[in-house]
Order: structure tokens, then C-alpha cells, then sequence
């Protein structure tokens, strides 16, 4: 079963509406203990203002599984629409998330 969270829908991309702990706790974490694969973009305003220029970027952006909000430009817009994204979530701080994760977890996966 697919548990559908709620997006932000943003110049035409669809922005995960979560927080950080949520979506590492409830959708990252859970996903590599069962070894399934996800896509995820963490997408800045200049990365949204690309989507607009390049039709083949905006396509490989709209593929992911999840698009985070990667810019305060990015939660600002959501507030003008009246749809506040829950938090920004940096590309940086999410890869920091995942490398603790690994080096927690490190004897888990070995073989």
C-alpha cells in the first residue's frame, strides 16, 4: 500500500509537503531498510526556473518520487498561494542525513 502525502504545487512541480524528520523517519529510512530505489530532487528556485527554460529538465524533475524544497525562495512562494510548505530541506542537509544514517547502519548491509 502507497501512502500518498500531501504537495505543494509549485510553476508546475509538485513539492512534498512534509518535514525533514518526517520524511527521512517515515519514507527514507523505511525505503533502504527494504531496499527500494527513490528519486528524489531537492529543487531550489533556480533549479524551478530551469524547469521552465529546459522541457527535458522539467521532465527528468517532474520523474522523481519526491521533490524537496531546497530554497526559502521556494517555502516563500508556497506561502503566497496560501499552501506554506511545512520546511525547507537542503540538498546538503538531507546528504548529511543519509551519510549518518550509513555510518549507523554500516554492519546492517555488509555481507
Amino acid at each position: 500500500m502507497t501512502v500518498k502525502y500531501n504537495t505543494v504545487k509549485l510553476m508546475d512541480i509538485d513539492f512534498i509537503n512534509i518535514s525533514r524528520y518526517s520524511f527521512l523517519n517515515k519514507i527514507v529510512y523505511p525505503a533502504i531498510e527494504q531496499e527500494k530505489k527513490c528519486f528524489i530532487v531537492t529543487a531550489n528556485p533556480e533549479v524551478v526556473i530551469a524547469t521552465r527554460d529546459d522541457p527535458d529538465f522539467k521532465t527528468i524533475v517532474k520523474s522523481a518520487d519526491y521533490v524537496l524544497a531546497d530554497g526559502i525562495g521556494v517555502v516563500n512562494a508556497s506561502k503566497l498561494i496560501n499552501n506554506p510548505i511545512k520546511e525547507r530541506v537542503t540538498g546538503v542537509d538531507f546528504m548529511y542525513d543519509l551519510l549518518k544514517y550509513a555510518s549507523d547502519n554500516r554492519n546492517a548491509y555488509s555481507s
